[in-house]
């Protein structure tokens, strides 16, 4: 009889398990479904920062947007190539505080990937990039030299790159 107990109650447990993986998995297919609920899950975690500086963003607010990625920043984003192509941050792209958290983001990718023995093309791209957004063109110029003079598939957008230098 405990055993029939224990069986059932497993089984029980297992499928309210698989009934939660598989209402949660819809989630893992879609980006944005996926840092909606990682902003709801961790409310001071980096995706509701970035969630709320694209709030601040559509709502012109600069000093929100400013101030919500650098919380993200010091949670640990620094994908400041991607806040850089993003259309929403594009009338913050000259705002001081947005090229001061811009900066400091760059500088946290230049020293993660110069802390690399041997970096990647792609790497390089990212270091040349940040070198860049920093103002430092030397640097820049001298990564995406590096990059070019190996062989692989970012050659031509390390030459642009350095062509826009």
């Amino acid at each position: 009889a405990v055993r029939s107990v224990a069986l059932a109650g497993g089984a029980l447990l297992l499928v309210a398990f698989a009934g939660h993986a598989f209402a949660r998995a819809g989630l893992w297919g879609t980006p944005a479904l996926l840092q909606a609920d990682s902003a709801r899950n961790y409310p001071d975690g980096v995706n509701a920062h970035l969630l709320k500086a694209r709030q601040a963003a559509t709502e012109q607010r600069a000093d929100g947007v400013a101030a919500e990625l650098r919380v993200a920043l010091e949670r640990g984003y620094d994908r400041f190539e991607q806040l850089l192509s993003d259309p929403v941050y594009a009338p913050y792209r000259h705002h001081p505080e947005f090229e001061a958290v811009i900066r400091d983001m760059a500088a946290r990718w230049i020293a993660r990937i110069s802390a690399v023995a041997e970096p990647t093309q792609a790497e390089l791209y990212s270091l040349g990039l940040a070198h860049r957004v920093r103002g430092e063109k030397e640097a820049a110029r001298a990564a995406l030299e590096r990059g070019i003079a190996m062989d692989g598939p970012y050659r031509e957008l390390l030459r642009g790159e350095l062509e826009r230098l």
